[in-house]
């Protein structure tokens, strides 16, 4: 089985290499016209990411990539952001070097986050906001990020399957997978 998976992957990057597999160029050409239309380098690292899991050598079946395409075309990198601290995070504030702390009195699900990213500047907290209602409005993220959290609770993980699934699209880890 795994030698007729190097062959397969081998078949498929040679034709990548004669330019013969329609599948993986159209989808390339699609994400580099997107990274053509921003300036913004870390969208880029990220559509550089989603490339790479965007062949017949992913883990991913071809109906996964078409589905998961879309919504990572839509997002920004604040998004993705969000939606790791979502999907864990106590490692969210431990890559970061930050200190987590429990939600206070009548903080809403994302106050946390916004205090981390957005400090005390109210452009940016609202940006952190928005960005965080996108996820919820596109199922990225269980529940809605207007609920208040229980005070002194520390923050749970709220990333949905998709929203999991995306993660690990865009080449991030699986926190499911994390010690």
């Amino acid at each position: 089985m795994v030698v007729a998976k190097g062959a397969i992957t081998e078949e498929r990057v040679a034709a990548i290499a004669r330019g013969e597999d329609d599948e993986f160029l159209a989808t390339a050409y699609r994400i580099v016209r997107e990274a053509r239309e921003t300036a913004d380098t870390s969208r880029r690292q990220l559509l550089a990411r989603v490339l790479a899991n965007s062949n017949g050598w992913s883990t991913f079946s071809l109906d996964q990539r078409e589905s998961l395409l879309p919504i990572v075309l839509g997002m920004t990198p604040l998004q993705v952001v969000a939606l790791e601290y979502f999907a864990d995070p106590r490692q969210w504030f431990e890559t970061r070097g930050m200190p987590m702390r429990m939600h206070e009195g009548s903080e809403q699900r994302d106050g946390l986050l916004q205090d981390a990213l957005g400090g005390p500047d109210d452009e940016k907290r609202q940006m952190v906001r928005i960005a965080c209602e996108e996820l919820s409005r596109k199922g990225l993220i269980d529940g809605s990020v207007r609920v208040q959290a229980a005070p002194g609770s520390h923050p749970k993980r709220r990333a949905s399957s998709l929203g999991e699934r995306v993660l690990s699209f865009i080449g991030r880890d699986d926190p499911s997978e994390r010690q």
